[in-house]
Formats: C-alpha cells, sequence, structure tokens
C-alpha cells in the first residue's frame, strides 16, 4: 500500500541478515539473539512523533492491532495445541 511505502521490515525490526531465515523465525529466542528488534511503543515513536503529522496522537495499542502480523501465526498454534489428540 502506499502508507506503507519506504517501510521494510527493517525499519521496525533492525536489519534481517541473520533472523530472516525461516528456520531462525520459528525460534523467538534464536531471532532476538541474532539481531531481531521487538516492537515496542518507544520503538515506534522514533517516527510516530510530533514531528509526524499522519499519525496524531500515537497510540500503539490500536496501532499494534491493526500490524500485529504474528497474530495469525498465534492464533494457528493456539488452535493447534487445543485440537484433540488424533
Amino acid at each position: 500500500e502506499e502508507k506503507y511505502a519506504g517501510v521494510q521490515c527493517e525499519s521496525c525490526h533492525g536489519g534481517g541478515r541473520y533472523y530472516y531465515p525461516q528456520y531462525v523465525m520459528k525460534d523467538r529466542e534464536l531471532a532476538r539473539l541474532v539481531g531481531l528488534v521487538d516492537a515496542t511503543a518507544e520503538q515506534c515513536q522514533r517516527c510516530h512523533n510530533e514531528a509526524a503529522p499522519s499519525i496524531k496522537p500515537f497510540d500503539f495499542a490500536s496501532m499494534w492491532a491493526k500490524i500485529d502480523h504474528g497474530r495469525v501465526a498465534r492464533e494457528a498454534a493456539q488452535r493447534d495445541s487445543n485440537a484433540p489428540a488424533k
């Protein structure tokens, strides 16, 4: 989408050379060890602040709900863990 033009994963999560491979991303601790930066309100406010007129006021909780791209995987894992044994 146009509103995300120029915004890449690295903008929020740091350089991904070492955490990008799927086998690394499946292990959250390993991904963090090799450089994945977790999003926090403070991290977001480096860009989304009083100098960024497109998002005022910035509300981390409501914005996070819109971009929580790990949610689908977490929900699937939760469903799988609650599924009856075969």
